[in-house]
């Protein structure tokens, strides 16, 4: 049986407040694998630069995949980490994978809304990553809001139907 929800979007800060939310609403623990990749590297940065990428992308990797062996968690999972075939298949057989689907205009309103004055990667390639994430999934939620509220709503709504 799966214990977990592993949440996955393109907006990784959004997913994480609404994973956030959501384990307080479900009463569960929360995670977020970059804080996790951070606290067990302590200086994520200095070591890219001091071992090199291959070390640490290995060492993020493992971390990443400890999460399966969580119990009772909602996870905020990065979408560049979790569309790695491995990955998404030892995830699968331990989550619920939900997958927050946001549209190419929604991205573009908050990258400009956060400042960010340039096109990201994840507005760039949209339609194929919420293609490719869509398929890995076992529930879709559709948000051009970027309400939490809503969003939380809507999967517990799905949720139910499971």
């Amino acid at each position: 049986m799966k214990s977990n929800i592993l949440l996955v979007g393109l907006d990784y800060n959004f997913i994480k407040n609404v994973a956030g939310e959501l384990a307080n609403k479900l009463d569960m623990f929360f995670l977020d694998v970059n804080d996790l990749i951070e606290y067990n590297l302590i200086d994520a940065k200095n070591v890219r630069v001091k071992c090199g990428v291959e070390y640490f992308e290995k060492v993020e990797k493992k971390i990443a995949l400890s999460v399966a062996e969580y119990e009772n968690t909602v996870i905020n999972f990065p979408y560049s980490l979790f569309l790695n075939a491995n990955f998404s298949s030892i995830l699968a057989k331990r989550a619920l994978i939900i997958f927050i689907k946001m549209d190419k205009e929604t991205l573009v309103k908050e990258n400009f809304k956060n400042n960010k004055n340039s096109l990201s990667l994840e507005i760039l390639t949209c339609d194929e990553l919420n293609k490719l994430l869509s398929e890995k999934s076992d529930i879709v939620v559709e948000n051009s809001t970027l309400n939490t509220k809503i969003c939380i709503d809507d999967i517990i709504e799905k949720l139910k139907t499971l």
